[in-house]
């Protein structure tokens, strides 16, 4: 439940427009929320990506933290957003998952679960990449239980 509410938190600094209900993440409305639904999307994304570890680091990519963010991408959400991020900031699991918000926003701003997903992995190309649906299908499964 802590990590919901973190989520949320960084969902709200990042942006996404919540209803009186959405804020109030002890009581989701029985229709899903962007936000509940980015939750479990985020939630799913920290086990495949890292198994929940805030401090994995892959170095063959050097893909850093909870979320593993590549420095690339770090370099395009300051570059797109006008922010300051740093490589060490990934590893901090809420401003992770505020580059995260932030980049859906731009590219994915009807908040689809597969799209967040695809583009997550395969760059803001990635719903027309082929390579991605592997990863979408390993998120997917991770939602469903």
């Amino acid at each position: 439940m802590l990590r919901r509410l973190a989520i949320a938190g960084a969902m709200l600094v990042a942006s996404i427009p919540v209803g009186k209900a959405e804020c109030h993440l002890l009581n989701i409305p029985s229709k899903p929320s962007p936000i509940s639904i980015m939750c479990d999307v985020i939630s799913a994304m920290e086990q495949v990506e890292s198994a929940g570890n805030p401090l994995a680091f892959n170095h063959k990519e050097k893909a850093a933290g909870i979320l593993q963010i590549r420095p690339i991408m770090v370099k395009e959400i300051n570059r797109r957003c006008g922010t300051n991020y740093t490589n060490e900031d990934c590893f901090d699991p809420i401003k992770a998952t505020i580059m995260f918000v932030r980049l859906q926003l731009l590219t994915n701003p009807k908040l689809s679960p597969e799209k967040a997903a695809r583009i997550w992995n395969g760059g803001y190309k990635g719903m027309h990449k082929e390579t991605t649906v592997k990863y979408w299908q390993s998120v997917k499964a991770v939602m469903n239980g």
